[in-house]
């Protein structure tokens, strides 16, 4: 006879937050979730949400007998639909049941670790390369990295892009050679009876630097869409991403529907088994007026 099981609200909690503190742990583009107010749901299309785009009249002159010229302000929300849709389910053994709780919170974990922030951040690298193109291929050393990260801060300045809120994403490769350039000073922190040596670059001319595994950082992705493992691999004729940076506030990540859910043995004829099933429904949208914002800067030969 199976054991039924209830969960209070404290372990709920503490399992939702563990599910959480997984996926930002593991992913490098959580601070590119959208923020409220940037987007709005559609009352018709689950998958569909709206994105406001707004263009203003400039100046004129200013005349002392007819006054002002008038001016045009036409705001447009524009519909995007969701392109990923995912999910997996996991059996799980009734004889585990005495442990179920504990071994959800580890499946769950795992899940998010694992499989579901590695593919975020891979395809939102792939829909940001979509939306905004590649601005540079070439192969870097350590004697060109800083100027060419310096060209894509000239490009995005001329482009009035702002400041604030930019993110560098580098590769592990070009971050190895931004050490290398002789730019950084080693920093000796001497303590305890300890001494820790360093090059670890945080920052970079006030943006937040943040390397990005090679597996996810990509220009085009495979996902698995049938029953395979449901890895994910660079497509063929794809770049590897040297460096990217991203304006926070107009690339937009969306995870529309992300549910985890438990269903018991008890109510599964088929199987003496209790299944965790997981799906998200989630895309990343650069608004057409805002794709300037980006600069993507990849190596010169496209993969086999």
């Amino acid at each position: 006879m199976a054991h039924s099981f209830s969960y209070p609200l404290s372990y709920i909690k503490e399992y939702n937050e563990r599910l959480e503190g997984a996926f930002k742990m593991a992913s490098v583009t959580s601070n590119l979730d959208a923020g409220p107010g940037t987007f709005k749901q559609s009352d018709i299309d689950n998958k569909t949400v709206y994105i406001r785009s707004t263009t203003i009249d400039g100046l004129s002159s200013y005349s002392r007998t007819s006054g002002y010229v008038a001016g045009d302000i036409a705001v447009a929300w524009n519909s995007h639909t969701f392109s990923q849709d995912r999910g997996r389910n996991y059996q799980i053994d009734a004889v585990d049941e005495v442990e179920l709780g504990l071994e959800l919170m580890r499946v769950g974990s795992d899940v998010q670790r694992l499989h579901v922030a590695p593919e975020i951040d891979a395809y939102r690298f792939e829909a940001v390369c979509s939306a905004c193109g590649i601005d540079v291929n070439a192969d870097l050393t350590y004697d060109t990295v800083i100027s060419a990260i310096d060209e894509a801060i000239k490009t995005l300045f001329d482009a009035e892009v702002p400041e604030e809120g930019r993110v560098l994403y580098v590769s592990s490769a070009v971050h190895k050679l931004m050490k290398e350039s002789g730019v950084f000073d080693y920093v000796r922190d001497v303590g305890s009876g300890n001494t820790n040596i360093s090059r670890n670059i945080e920052t970079y001319e006030g943006m937040m630097v943040k390397k990005v595994p090679a597996s996810r950082f990509y220009t085009n992705f495979d996902f698995e869409t049938s029953t395979g493992d449901g890895s994910f691999s660079a497509a063929s004729g794809s770049y590897k991403i040297n460096f990217a940076i991203v304006s926070e506030r107009y690339v937009l990540g969306i995870k529309k529907h992300e549910v985890p859910k438990v269903v018991k043995a008890e109510n599964i004829y088929q199987y003496d088994s209790n299944f965790y099933c997981f799906r998200l429904l989630h895309d990343c949208f650069v608004p057409n007026d805002k794709v300037s914002a980006v600069y993507v800067h990849c190596v010169a030969s496209a993969e086999a």
